[in-house]
């Protein structure tokens, strides 16, 4: 990705078609002074960071430290929670890439889930020192501002213009991927990484003024480090590097000899390095202790994540102004539940360019037309944005049957998990460079028509008419690209209401490491006890949890808990049901039981534990507790249970 979009500003093209050196000032522009460059990319900096803080503003307002989107819903309360487990792992000195403290005792290969092993440990000393929702909440915001300050850094490498590669920064850091993302996927919103080994990569094809070894190992670490914040992303951008080179190797077939031997060796140090590093976390994600054989998810599940042709142009529930049709357009994507049942997803639309933007770049696209940059660019863009419509092609949330790319991987192994929209934060990547491209080409033709035109001697009146004129349209236009991205802010957010007991100093009664069973357990949709795991320090270990696991099986226990949580009741504790959750006690060597009275219909799974245990529970910090389960079930071994007990609603 990185070295094909490098490669192609070899040659810029002005008006009238003339060749320009990439490192010179605009024509008829006077340098920036350093101090005024300096200053400028403060200011842009600060202004991604504010962006950043609005983002989430309500939480940073409201408690940073116990406030996040929707309360630690989904998979926010899931990242939490592997933030908490990878900084728990620096603590002890123990694996990050394996656990059993979640899904005990099979554990979970962490690797094989989306834990961004990276980010929990960049994140550890927060995560340590102030809680896991905290390090979280950080590196949300940090995501977007971070993101946008690394394309603006990319960008400042092709154009002479700042506030060209600044609105550049804004596409990507803020764009529609981003901003859908960002309703719970930490690990796809962390995408600072992919711009800067377009910088390693320009250094490797373009310029050429390192040493082969130093460039090819910066872009070897990169990589490695993209694979442990999300190895999808790393997928997604090797595969639109591959792309990507062959498109410029067959438009500059007759100029590659010259330095295919340096670009050679430093792609080979590259491949190296990043093998050297990525060793154990591949072989762990492929071979190692619970590791997932075959693909995570049915393909037919992923389908409908995709792009739609339509939903180019037409706005979702992700823009702040939607002009009606977010109820219609959140649903052209969507997953597919278990039982066919077409669910829509908000936060993978992330395809949506908006008409007045798309009418920019068309415009800038065709009048620069000569400009490699700019054609290498919008090829890329296009073959991204194809790449995230999926298999076929869809227009307003119907199948034409057309086959599309994307359908070749889902036939590849270790590509068949791949999300087809997800395609589009590559798509955006490449829309910043050509919008900064076509945006600093302007500027230099807007600069070179107004020194024309004093050298001319136009009177002063006309000068100003003709700014007047070009000032009005440039900021009508960027006022119509603004409004129809404005995101839809801020994110649903609310306290993550851990119940007391996980904060008091009762929790540090449980023996260390011992393991624990809350009800309900956590799993997907309710998954708020891993919030409530990682908040209390992971200090003990949980039969249940949210993720994707080689043992995941649904215990007797578990489907008791739900009845409750979902019924209001729970099904008939017939002998033989009873014999079944005590012996899941015992398989998960459970130490403590813990019913907070704050989640839904509590008393109706204390009353299960009644009769499971059978003895009344401690109340504690608003909670009912059973300790020393192990002699609790011993009492209970050859006592005759209840007949078909029944907890009630409450």
């Amino acid at each position: 990705m990185g070295m094909t979009a490098a490669k192609t500003i070899l040659d810029r093209r002005h008006g009238g078609g003339s060749e320009a050196d990439t490192t010179a000032p605009a024509p008829g522009s006077s340098p920036t002074g350093p101090a005024r460059r300096r200053l400028a990319t403060i200011l842009c900096l600060g202004a991604y960071l504010a962006l950043g803080f609005v983002a989430n503003l309500p939480v940073w307002l409201h408690g940073p430290s116990t406030v996040t989107i929707c309360g630690g819903c989904g998979d926010n309360g899931q990242e939490v929670w592997f933030l908490a487990s990878a900084a728990h792992a620096v603590a002890n000195g123990s694996n990050p890439l394996v656990t059993n403290w979640i899904n005990f005792p099979w554990g979970a290969n962490l690797m094989d889930n989306t834990a961004m092993p990276l980010a929990g440990l960049v994140g550890a000393p927060i995560t340590l020192l102030f809680g896991p929702v905290l390090a979280y909440t950080v590196l949300f915001t940090a995501a977007f501002a971070g993101s946008a300050a690394a394309a603006f850094f990319a960008l400042r490498r092709y154009v002479s213009w700042i506030p060209a590669a600044f609105a550049g920064g804004l596409l990507y850091g803020f764009s529609p991927y981003m901003v859908g993302q960002g309703l719970g996927h930490l690990f796809l919103l962390l995408a600072v990484l992919p711009p800067l080994m377009l910088i390693c990569l320009d250094e490797i094809v373009v310029r050429r003024q390192r040493r082969w070894w130093l460039a090819g190992g910066a872009l070897g670490v990169l990589a490695a480090c993209q694979m442990l914040v999300s190895t999808e992303l790393l997928a997604i951008f090797t595969l639109m590097a591959v792309i990507g080179l062959a498109v410029v190797a067959l438009a500059r077939r007759d100029s590659l000899g010259s330095a295919g031997r340096y670009v050679g060796a430093a792609l080979a140090t590259a491949l190296v390095v990043f093998a050297v590093i990525s060793a154990f976390p591949l072989y762990t994600m492929v071979f190692g202790p619970d590791h997932i054989a075959g693909p995570i998810h049915p393909v037919k599940v992923l389908a409908g994540l995709s792009t739609d042709l339509l939903g180019v142009v037409a706005p979702d529930g992700n823009q702040h102004f939607s002009f009606g049709f977010a109820a219609t357009t959140t649903a052209w994507v969507h997953f597919t539940s278990g039982k066919g049942v077409p669910v829509p997803d908000l936060g993978e639309n992330g395809g949506y360019i908006g008409l007045p933007l798309l009418a920019l770049l068309l415009a800038g696209g065709y009048r620069f037309r000569r400009d490699r940059l700019v054609r290498f660019a919008a090829v890329m863009a296009v073959i991204a944005l194809v790449f995230s419509m999926g298999a076929t092609l869809n227009v307003a949330g119907h199948s034409l049957g057309v086959p599309l790319p994307f359908r070749l991987l889902t036939k590849l192994p270790l590509l068949q998990d791949e999300v087809p929209s997800r395609y589009s934060v590559a798509m955006w990547l490449f829309i910043a460079l050509l919008a900064a491209a076509v945006l600093d080409r302007a500027w230099q033709h807007w600069t070179a028509f107004s020194q024309r035109e004093v050298s001319l001697g136009r009177p002063l009146r006309q000068r100003r008419k003709a700014k007047l004129a070009a000032g009005a349209i440039a900021g009508t236009w960027a006022v119509l690209v603004v409004v129809s991205l404005i995101p839809s802010w801020p994110y649903p957010w609310s306290s993550d209401a851990v119940p007391a007991w996980f904060t008091s100093p009762a929790v540090h009664e449980v023996p260390y490491g011992s393991t624990l069973v809350t009800y309900p357990m956590a799993r997907s949709p309710y998954t708020y006890p891993d919030v409530w795991q990682a908040v209390a320090g992971m200090w003990y270990r949980t039969p249940a949890g949210q993720g994707v696991f080689a043992h995941p099986g649904r215990s007797a226990t578990e489907t008791v808990f739900d009845g409750c949580l979902f019924d209001g009741q729970a099904p008939p504790l017939t002998p033989k049901i009873l014999r079944k959750m005590r012996k899941d006690l015992r398989t998960f060597d459970v130490s403590t039981v813990v019913v907070p009275s704050t989640v839904p219909f509590a008393a109706c799974g204390a009353s299960v534990m009644d009769v499971v245990l059978g003895r009344q529970p401690v109340h504690q910090y608003g909670a009912s507790v059973w300790t020393r389960v192990p002699s609790l079930l011993a009492l209970e071994t050859g006592q005759a249970a209840p007949s078909a007990a029944k907890p009630g609603r409450t």
